[in-house]
């Protein structure tokens, strides 16, 4: 048999094969590639569980009542100071305590008595204020009255700036936020909020609205020297502090100071040291906490350091500083020299002396 005729069979059956193979390699590495993680993929945000929470009606709102088909019953109505609005057919019905929803729901079932299949819409035309209760590392803790509007209530950060912002000792992954639950028995559901994604990632899930009784309790950070001047910087901390400064300083008095100065910033505020007998390595702040306790510390400072919690720390208002001289007379002496035009500040000289 003459094979020479069919030769051209050979680099036909190779190319086909070298095909096959090339397709089947391609369609690997595709497989491949699509298992391996994304370096670009975003990052998966968790939405507290307060976001999706349903408004709860209150004493103070106005609903809008309307029938589908029965325009003649539309009217608004307010929920008194017993809970109960007045509903066209039914008179006084108690609507606090239950959602938008849960509110159209009871009154469809009521007006069924008085009428054929009554499709009830409701929607709230007016909201009342709504009281907050704040507590922990803000510079006023208490209940907060918020202002509302009809298309916009308040969030946790007017809450925050209602209470002047946060300490420095604020810890921004650690924002609870408690609220009561729709019914009649008082009960609350809990989330955390962490506002470092808020601040430094502009994640707006962090920030919810806030309801009528909610509670805000922004815990105590552990590690100061890691977070306080990333706290200090963020628009939720007061814009400037009051610090008092007495002693060896050539301008005494209270200073209004940028909310992140430290110890070194304030006394240069002061205009410095009064002279070079001033004892650098005896300068003692006081605070007053909120408990009623007062803290006094001593630091050895150089006016060339920067930040350090340890000679340098961030000031807290209403911090007082005392730059003491080698001798305890000598700093009653300059106290007596200036007690005249700042008689505060021989308060809190007197408290430096209390407080051991």
């Amino acid at each position: 048999m003459n094979f020479r005729k069919y030769n051209f069979i050979i680099p036909v059956i190779y190319y086909l094969f070298f095909n096959i193979f090339c397709i089947q390699a391609l369609k690997a590495n595709q497989t491949i590639d699509n298992e391996k993680p994304q370096n670009n993929i975003e990052e998966k945000i968790k939405i507290p569980d307060s976001q999706e929470d349903l408004y709860i009606l209150g004493v103070g709102d106005t609903v809008f009542f309307s029938v589908i088909g029965a325009e003649e019953l539309n009217t608004p109505s307010k929920i008194l100071y017993d809970g109960n609005a007045i509903i066209p057919f039914l008179g006084p019905v108690k609507l606090s305590g239950l959602s938008v929803l849960s509110a159209s729901k009871y009154l469809e079932n009521l007006l069924s008595k008085e009428l054929i299949n009554p499709k009830v819409e409701l929607f709230i035309s007016e909201y009342r204020p709504i009281k907050v209760s704040i507590i922990g590392e803000v510079l006023r803790p208490g209940i907060y009255k918020l202002s509302t509007s009809t298309s916009d209530l308040p969030t946790v950060i007017t809450a925050i700036e209602e209470a002047g912002g946060i300490s420095k000792m604020a810890n921004l992954t650690k924002i609870n936020l408690k609220r009561k639950l729709p019914g009649e028995l008082i009960s609350y559901k809990k989330t955390n909020l962490n506002f470092k994604n808020l601040l430094f990632k502009g994640d707006q899930s962090q920030n919810p609205y806030l309801f009528d009784g909610d509670i805000i309790e922004i815990n105590k950070v552990e590690n100061l020297d890691k977070d306080i001047l990333s706290i200090t910087s963020t628009s939720l901390s007061p814009k400037v502090v009051s610090v008092n400064f007495l002693g060896e300083i050539k301008q005494p008095g209270t200073y209004d100071l940028k909310a992140d100065s430290t110890l070194i910033d304030g006394i240069l505020a002061a205009g410095g040291p009064k002279n070079w007998r001033s004892n650098y390595g005896n300068v003692e702040i006081l605070r007053m906490n909120r408990n009623g306790s007062a803290f006094r510390k001593k630091y050895r400072i150089d006016l060339s350091q920067n930040y350090s919690e340890k000679n340098n720390p961030v000031l807290n208002n209403g911090d007082s500083i005392w730059i003491r001289r080698n001798t305890f007379a000598k700093a009653t002496d300059t106290l007596s020299a200036v007690s005249s035009p700042l008689t505060s500040l021989v308060n809190i000289w007197t408290l430096f002396k209390l407080v051991d």
